[in-house]
């Protein structure tokens, strides 16, 4: 990690390549800090738990549709040709 933390002299395209290959690194290092409720779930409980909260939203949505939207009742006229009847 040491060498890391040395900046590099000359270009800056070999600065940002050496940084990004610094953060994947310190990334990839077993830390002291403690585990975040995000990492603590695993991927298929955490992938569950949105598709649950999608579902309740348009579970949601469409309960509110159903309740608070009156339809508005029209005629509605439309002809049937003879050829339909003589089954």
């Amino acid at each position: 990690m040491r060498a890391c933390e040395e900046k590099v002299k000359g270009n800056a395209a070999m600065q940002n390549e050496r940084d990004a290959g610094c953060n994947l690194t310190r990334r990839m290092v077993l830390s002291d800090r403690p585990v975040t409720r995000s990492q603590a779930l695993p991927s298929l409980f955490r992938f569950l738990f949105y598709v649950a909260i999608l579902a309740g939203i348009v579970y949601g949505g469409m309960f509110a549709l159903a309740t608070f939207v009156e339809p508005m009742p029209r005629e509605m006229v439309q002809t049937v040709p003879a050829s339909k009847f003589a089954k």
